[in-house]
C-alpha cells in the first residue's frame, strides 16, 4: 500500500487547472489516508475490501466521521462519474450534490463560509475546497481516534499497576498460601484413620 501524502505532496497534487486529475487523484490520496488509519486499527493487510464497505468499517471503528463517510461517497461519486467522461464538464448537480455532502447532522457545512465559493465557482476551485476540507476531516477523525486508543492504553495501564504487587506482598501471599497448604496437609494427616498408619 502507498503512504498518504504529506501535507506538501497533497498541496502539489492539487496545483492543477484539470478537474479531471483533482477528482481521481485527490480521491486516491484520501482514500490512502482512509487506508492507513485502517491499517492503524487493524493491522497491515488485514482489510481488502470494496471503498464503500472500507468507509464503512472505518466510521463504525469511529476513524471516519459521518461527515467524512458522506463526503468520501460522494467524492468517490464523482471521481467515477469523471474516469469514465474524460473530457466532460459535470453537471452542475454532480458539485452540488458533493458540496452537500459536507454537511453536520444539525445542517451547518463544514466549509462555512466557503460554501458559496465551492457551490458557484468553477469545478477546479470546488474541488480544490472539497478535497482540502475533506482531508482535514479525515485527518481530524484519525487523530481523535488515536487520542482514544492512546488514552484506553493509558487506562489499561493504571489500572494494571494499581493492581500489580510489590516484591514483599508477593513473598507475603506465597507465605501465606505455602503455610495454608501445609496446615491443610497436617489437618489431613491428624484425620487419617489410626490403622492406615500400623499396616
Amino acid at each position: 500500500m502507498a503512504e498518504p501524502l504529506s501535507s506538501e505532496e497533497f498541496g502539489r497534487l492539487l496545483d492543477t487547472d484539470d478537474p479531471f486529475r483533482l477528482a481521481i487523484r485527490g480521491h486516491t490520496a484520501l482514500d490512502e489516508l482512509v487506508k492507513a488509519g485502517l491499517e492503524d486499527a487493524l493491522g497491515p493487510g488485514r482489510l481488502n475490501v470494496n471503498p464503500a464497505t472500507r468507509l464503512d468499517i472505518a466510521n463504525r471503528l469511529g476513524l471516519l466521521s459521518e461527515i467524512g463517510r458522506q463526503g468520501m461517497r460522494a467524492l468517490g461519486e464523482f471521481r467515477n462519474w469523471y474516469a469514465h467522461r474524460v473530457g466532460d464538464s459535470p453537471p452542475p448537480d454532480k458539485m452540488r450534490n458533493l458540496v452537500a455532502a459536507l454537511k453536520h447532522p444539525d445542517g451547518t457545512m463544514i466549509l462555512g463560509d466557503l460554501e458559496p465559493k465551492a457551490r458557484s465557482g468553477t469545478d477546479e476551485q470546488a474541488l480544490r475546497i472539497v478535497l482540502i476540507a475533506l482531508r482535514l476531516e479525515i485527518e481530524a477523525s484519525i487523530e481523535a481516534w488515536r487520542g482514544v486508543q492512546e488514552t484506553q492504553a493509558l487506562a489499561l495501564e493504571r489500572r494494571r499497576a494499581q493492581r500489580r504487587l510489590t516484591p514483599e506482598q508477593i513473598r507475603q501471599l506465597v507465605l501465606e498460601q505455602v503455610e495454608g497448604d501445609q496446615l491443610e496437609l497436617e489437618q489431613v494427616e491428624d484425620e487419617a484413620p489410626k490403622g492406615e498408619e500400623d499396616a
